[in-house]
């Protein structure tokens, strides 16, 4: 139940496809067959939807992990939030943090990620800007996204 209210959280970061699962997975000491598998993850979409399937747990971990430190709170904290029923904007404005902070905070974060991807040759440059493209809109409807039931 924990990780399907941590999924809605930001994981709609997930809908980009497989980039933004390479870009929270990516490790600086990921071997050259992590590195050919991932290549080829990337060209194919199925097997980029495999990998977000396999790998949900750790990306929403991640995406929680972040929004919690730009909201200066815990990752268990916030996860009691959403699961109270609020949104993560709904959140920031208790906190003291405006939305827009924490939407540029996380798209500066997933843009540098897939830049990664890009000097590493994991995906092409042409491609990362296409993604790049819809980080904004994505990330904008997961913060405003209203999770768990209210009491």
């Amino acid at each position: 139940m924990k990780s399907k209210i941590i999924a809605s959280s930001i994981a709609g970061l997930a809908l980009l496809g497989g980039t933004v699962g390479f870009a929270l997975a990516e490790t600086s000491t990921a071997d050259a067959a992590t590195k050919t598998a991932q290549a080829q993850v990337t060209q194919d979409a199925p097997t980029a939807h495999g990998f977000l399937r396999h790998h949900r747990r750790e990306l929403r971990k991640e995406a929680l992990d972040a929004t919690a430190k730009i909201l200066n709170m815990t990752p268990t904290q916030l996860r009691t939030d959403l699961k109270s029923g609020e949104s993560v904007a709904q959140v920031a404005q208790a906190q003291g943090v405006p939305t827009t902070t924490v939407i540029g905070d996380l798209v500066k974060d997933v843009d540098a990620r897939i830049n990664t991807l890009v000097t590493n040759d994991v995906i092409t440059k042409d491609f990362a800007t296409k993604v790049e493209a819809k980080v904004p809109a994505v990330v904008t409807k997961a913060v405003n996204h209203q999770f768990g039931k209210k009491s």
